[in-house]
């Protein structure tokens, strides 16, 4: 299990007080990170967290997947073999 998805197990089961959530950040990323900066980090990289009332909480949980927006991608490569093939096309919708 990699470090997102054991952030994601725990927040999936409860919200996390925001300095509880810094520590669990330091004991997956090192002592010598700062927290605040790997939560801005994973919030621009797409993971659905945020805090409100000093909780950090898993965006996904709090909302039906019927109000969400989703992506559809599609991408044609050249080949099979990812080390001799190159994307030629991507779709969204």
């Amino acid at each position: 299990m990699n470090k997102i998805e054991k952030l994601a197990n725990k927040l999936k089961k409860r919200d996390i007080n925001k300095e509880e959530f810094y520590n669990i950040l330091l004991s997956l990323y090192g002592m010598f990170e700062d927290p605040k900066i790997i939560f801005e980090t994973l919030k621009s990289r797409g993971f659905p967290i945020d805090i409100k009332d000093q909780k950090v909480f898993l965006k996904t949980t709090k909302r039906d997947f019927r109000d969400e927006e989703f992506v559809i991608v599609d991408i044609e490569t050249s080949g099979s073999k990812s080390f001799n093939s190159q994307i030629i096309e991507l779709g969204a919708i």
